[in-house]
């Protein structure tokens, strides 16, 4: 090999390495750049948060797309309390219906159920009704009431519910009006123990069917 050749070599190999050197010089501004003025949680979901309290329940009240009228079928859907016979949707007509989804293994669930039980209690209104439901197994619901009152009454569940009521997931809270419609749904633990979700549900129950 020649010594031309040779020093094209050198020289080529020398201005790749500044040239790589340069671009992840680039990068690494670039990186801390985009960290200091975008969301973290949105570069890096899988970053874990840091815990925060419930939400009070007035900051999701409304959802401005309700109301949603069920579909016929809705009132034929079947629940079962611990103790009594079948209910169907169609019986709460005329209510306000505060209907919660919950399991006894959701963390988020236990957690909201003591601002729901005192929501309950403080209204002790016959207009509204309030009915936490799971579609577990009636002895796993059994053993574990034995341990934890939840202060609201707990029916089963062995049908799916209607698709206007499928929840995404639990908790999830839907609010029906007294004519049936839903008006609110909210996926998530919230603090329902709140003097304007009270007024809500009695502005709703005060309305005419």
């Amino acid at each position: 090999m020649t010594f031309s050749s040779k020093s094209f070599l050198l020289g080529a190999g020398s201005g790749m390495a500044l040239s790589l050197a340069l671009l992840q010089l680039w990068g690494t501004y670039l990186d801390r750049s985009l960290a200091d003025v975008a969301q973290p949680h949105i570069l890096r979901p899988l970053r874990p948060s840091r815990w925060h309290a419930s939400p009070v329940a007035y900051e999701n009240l409304p959802h401005p797309w309700f109301p949603q009228d069920l579909s016929g079928n809705a009132s034929s859907w079947k629940l079962t309390p611990l103790e009594g016979a079948p209910v169907t949707l169609a019986q709460f007509k005329g209510r306000v219906l505060f209907l919660n989804f919950w399991s006894t293994s959701c963390g988020p669930c236990i957690e909201e159920m003591p601002g729901i039980a005192k929501l309950y209690k403080s209204l002790n209104d016959e207009r509204i009704a309030f009915i936490a439901v799971t579609q577990e197994r009636r002895q796993e619901v059994s053993n574990f009431l034995k341990e934890n009152n939840l202060g609201v009454p707990v029916y089963l569940s062995e049908q799916d519910p209607p698709h206007e009521l499928s929840p995404p997931g639990v908790p999830t809270t839907f609010v029906l009006a007294r004519n049936g419609s839903v008006v609110l749904m909210h996926s998530g633990a919230l603090n329902w123990d709140d003097d304007r979700a009270r007024a809500y549900l009695l502005n709703l129950a005060a309305e005419a069917r």
